[in-house]
């Protein structure tokens, strides 16, 4: 289906961006609010955090607080090891998300665009679940394609053990575990059906029992909890400006995926106005091509990949909050869905507009990667720049090699992490 020459400089292409990530993961310790909850959660199950305790605010789950406390019994909880561990979960990722699509897609061109998006850079360098929640999932889908295929149990059994370690990891696995519901509920609709034929009785006391049965149990507790009372609060509130906001939101932060420029980057590039406007309009556009590649028969995707896209996209648009990072566990899906041959574009389209969006897009994501590289090795620029230069005095008081007296107004839980993390 393609051509060997040019996918030799699809891989060519894909091996320098490798090494670009690579030598990012020699950045100082980036930081943000979640990485810093994440870390002082992992030194309070260590029993090392020396000031006061979490409370009620902290509701994150615990998979990545596991990873972090795993590298901290070995030794190696540094930032190049973070990093790395982190790009080797991003090459697994796209590892498993092009054996889901198998010949169908150019491996070379999905991995390409892949590490090309904003995205991707930014959650291999900074200390958040994103990236082993991208994994776990890719891991899930895979090998719940391989039991449907196959019906070998063995398969099932490591569809749930990544199943539990995505929800253990990020609060958006149970799209996760409805989706893997819905599609082993389809592969096997005939058997099902006749099975609760036979056996309407149990089918009802069942699903009494398990509408009684809280979903994921006391560990979520505070999580949902916070949660539901934030959606449940601006949903009785004013129940259509809520659905109004959180759909074009939503569809803002879904247009960052596709510009491939983060919107609070954009300031310099477009006119005072024009970046909410122009984000929503590619959001929307490539939210209507999305869906229609989904619904297409035409178009050569699982059906298990179209139930988790779906599920997922009803998700997100109904989430309370608003963050591109939101879109990532689905990258590889959507590029390998919009890369997959099947109904063509129209003539003008096909000549013109995709070819100046592929140019564009390859574009940004030099940039942007121009971007983080710069700030992987220019400390002066990573502290006024990282996360919007809210740290900029801690990391300016962390890179002098000042002593630690003296440093009143500063964030002593950050100065704290920075020197023993660093």
């Amino acid at each position: 289906m393609f051509n060997p020459k040019k996918d030799r400089i699809w891989w060519g292409a894909v091996a320098l961006l490798g090494l670009i990530y690579l030598a990012n993961c020699f950045t100082p310790l980036r930081l943000s609010n979640d990485t810093i909850r994440y870390f002082r959660l992992m030194e309070q199950l260590e029993g090392t955090w020396p000031g006061p305790p979490a409370g009620y605010e902290e509701f994150l789950p615990y998979g990545y607080v596991y990873f972090l406390l795993a590298l901290s019994k070995a030794g190696l909880l540094r930032a190049l090891v973070i990093c790395g561990c982190q790009l080797a979960y991003l090459a697994g990722s796209l590892y498993y998300a092009c054996r889901l699509f198998g010949t169908a897609v150019s491996a070379a061109r999905l991995i390409f665009f892949c590490l090309l998006s904003w995205v991707s850079i930014k959650y291999t360098v900074l200390p958040l679940a994103e990236m082993q929640f991208l994994f776990f999932s890719m891991c899930t889908l895979y090998w719940c394609r391989r039991y449907l295929a196959s019906g070998r149990s063995r398969y099932g059994w490591w569809m749930l053990v990544f199943c539990g370690l995505a929800v253990l990891t990020r609060t958006a696995g149970i799209a996760l575990v409805l989706s893997l519901g819905l599609a082993i509920g389809h592969h096997y609709r005939q058997a099902l059906r006749q099975w609760v034929g036979r056996h309407r009785l149990l089918v009802g006391f069942s699903l009494l029992v398990l509408a009684l049965v809280p979903v994921l149990g006391y560990l979520y507790y505070f999580s949902f909890r916070i949660y539901l009372q934030d959606l449940g609060g601006s949903f009785s509130r004013d129940t259509g400006r809520f659905l109004w906001t959180n759909f074009t939101g939503h569809l803002i932060d879904f247009g960052e995926l596709f510009v491939n420029i983060p919107l609070s980057k954009s300031g310099p590039l477009l006119p005072a106005g024009w970046a909410k406007p122009l984000y929503m309009l590619v959001g929307a556009a490539f939210l209507a091509l999305v869906l229609f590649r989904i619904c297409s028969r035409r178009v050569a995707l699982p059906m298990l990949v179209r139930i988790y896209l779906v599920v997922y996209l009803l998700m997100i648009f109904n989430w309370p909050y608003f963050d591109t990072r939101f879109w990532f566990p689905v990258l590889p899906l959507l590029v390998g869905l919009l890369l997959l041959p099947g109904v063509p574009l129209p003539g003008v389209a096909r000549r013109w507009l995709a070819p100046a969006y592929g140019t564009l897009a390859v574009l940004s994501g030099i940039f942007v990667l121009g971007y983080y590289s710069w700030l992987s090795f220019d400390r002066d620029a990573l502290a006024r720049r990282q996360d919007a230069g809210i740290w900029q005095k801690e990391y300016e008081w962390y890179f002098s090699g000042r002593p630690a007296d003296k440093r009143t107004g500063m964030d002593q839980d950050v100065l704290y992490i920075l020197e023993k993390y660093q």
